[in-house]
């Protein structure tokens, strides 16, 4: 069986518990811009991690613990999802599932096909991303952040700056898809907000 440790440095350093690097991108972005005293890296393997929770919240921690266990390491884990205003049931912390076995392409034509018939957002194209961030230090402790990002779903795909939902997204108070402004999403995205929020807490207790 493989050795699961890893070669980890101080300051405190997180197993990212998760395989979409796209987010651990943005979390290497977050940290380079609101530094927090640790280091996040990627583990040497992804583990597969059933997300049976009935909220982001406990999804988060689900997949915290397991890395946590597994690599006997601090862990941190993010569960994030879009939420539709008409389509109260189908996304949400099924996000990631929404659609099946489809390309992420496609699940965001099938998103612009449920809601041909809603003009706009007042009448219910009105979306929001969430995202719960949980660092697992230890056993004992575990601390959890929630980012919001208000906006609706557009009428077409556009942009390609970005990934997952974001190019049928437009941001509350822009114009322009999440995945034409990359620069403005790093500083207010759901994932931002948590990062944040983190990161005010962390200052204040000394946790890290």
């Amino acid at each position: 069986m493989m050795n699961p440790s890893l070669s980890l440095s101080l300051p405190l350093s997180f197993v990212f518990a998760g395989a979409n690097k796209h987010k651990f991108e943005e979390y290497q972005e977050l940290q380079k811009k609101i530094p927090l005293k640790s280091s996040l890296v990627l583990p040497s393997s992804t583990l597969e991690v059933e997300e049976t929770g009935q909220t982001l919240h406990e999804n988060a921690l689900l997949k915290a613990n397991a890395y946590f266990e597994y690599f006997k390491h601090p862990s941190l884990s993010d569960d994030s999802g879009l939420f539709i205003k008409v389509l109260p049931e189908e996304l949400g912390v099924q996000t990631a599932r929404f659609g099946g076995n489809i390309s992420q392409h496609e699940k965001n034509l099938l998103i612009l096909e449920k809601l041909k018939d809603v003009p706009s957002r007042e009448k219910g194209r009105e979306a929001s991303f969430h995202c719960v961030l949980c660092f697992k230090l230890s056993r004992e402790e575990c601390f959890l952040f929630e980012g919001k990002l208000e906006g609706e779903i557009a009428l077409r795909q556009k942009g390609d700056r970005g990934f997952g939902y974001d190019p049928i997204f437009i941001p509350k108070g822009q114009k322009e898809h999440l995945a034409e402004i990359p620069e403005w999403k790093q500083e207010f995205s759901h994932r931002a907000m948590a990062w944040k929020r983190a990161k005010q807490f962390f200052s204040s207790s000394e946790k890290l």
